[in-house]
Order: structure tokens, then sequence, then C-alpha cells
């Protein structure tokens, strides 16, 4: 009877864990969402919480042009928005933003930065 009880368990948690990897999208309505203001809550590097970004910002208009305070891609340059990927165009390289998940007032965004995974939690402002 413990052995018939264990399969049952491990067929029901297998199906569980596949429906909720299934489940993970590319979110949806990038572009209603991105354009404006956004201002960091919190930051990663490398998995673990940094307060280096305390006024971290990112402004997108409708024209392709964005404006941020990193400090690799500091000032206004263009981007481009390919399905959940944000390309920043500088003079000194490219840096492309994988947004995690947006919606009207939150935005998760992912970039690595010279060999550094950099995690980005943003906040929608007026």
């Amino acid at each position: 009877m413990n052995v018939k009880r264990f399969f049952q368990t491990t067929l029901v948690f297998t199906l569980l864990s596949t429906t909720f990897i299934a489940c993970e999208s590319e979110p949806e309505n990038v572009d209603a969402h991105l354009y404006g203001r956004w201002e960091i809550i919190s930051a990663t590097r490398a998995g673990q919480p940094t307060t280096t970004f305390s006024d971290l910002y990112y402004e997108f208009d409708q024209a392709g042009t964005m404006r941020t305070n990193l400090p690799l891609g500091q000032g206004e340059s263009p981007f481009t928005l390919d399905g959940n990927t944000v390309k920043q165009e500088t003079e000194q390289m490219t840096v492309a933003y994988n947004i995690e998940s947006i919606n009207d007032s939150l935005l998760v965004m992912s970039t690595v930065l010279r060999d550094t995974p950099f995690r980005f939690n943003l906040r929608k402002t007026e």
C-alpha cells in the first residue's frame, strides 16, 4: 500500500511541477507597458543584493530613445524592443536587457555587464 501511495504522490508532484514550468512564459504586452519612467526598487549583482544602484532609473519613449543613469549606458541612446529584449545602443557597446516581467507599475529586467549578471526591480513613476 505504501508503494502505491508513493507512486501516486510522485505522479501528482511531477504533473504539478511540469505545469508550473510550462506556465513560465515571456511577459505579455511589453510594448504597452514599457514606455515611461522606471525607478529602482532593488537590485542584485551576481545574485546578491546590492545598493550600488540606489538612484537608478530608465526612461523609454515611443520614438525609440531611452535615458538612464546606469554607468555603462549613461545618458540618452537609441533602443530597440525585440520580444522581451531591450537592446540599448551606446557608442561603447550594445547592452541587452531581458524583461522578465512587466505590468503597468512593475518591471523586472536582467542583464550581464562585464561578465556579471544583474537584476533590476523597478517601479513606474509619473
